[in-house]
């Protein structure tokens, strides 16, 4: 097994040692959560024709439009949160032993 390194930079992504110009690098971006600031990052990630990415979030709260309680309002993000880049969800795993698993993430109900 090889070790390999990918350093981000504002610049874009580089490869380090170890790595070869001809491989596609397949990376899994987990979100707890959907997050308006992050879609045009993974936009910018999925054309890189060095990367194949998948971003797979716990939780959707945040992509569709609901009323804040603390104004009263409802917020609606006018930014498309899932255009250019693939996605899916997990489902969140429960284990009946931790009582503090409802902010556990698992990967394996992604269906990826």
């Amino acid at each position: 097994m090889t070790r390999e390194a990918v350093v981000v930079e504002q610049s874009g992504v580089h490869e380090t040692r170890n790595s070869s110009p001809l491989a596609r690098r397949r990376l899994l971006l987990v979100g707890s959560h959907v997050v308006q600031y992050s879609s045009p990052i993974f936009q910018k990630l999925a054309q890189d024709p060095r990367l194949e990415i998948l971003v797979a979030y716990c939780s959707m709260q945040g992509a569709e439009a609901c009323v804040d309680p603390e104004f009263g309002v409802e917020v609606a993000w006018d930014t498309p949160l899932f255009e250019g880049y693939p996605g899916c969800t997990c489902q969140t795993a429960l284990s009946a032993q931790d009582s503090d698993a409802s902010s556990d993430c698992s990967i394996r109900a992604c269906g990826c």
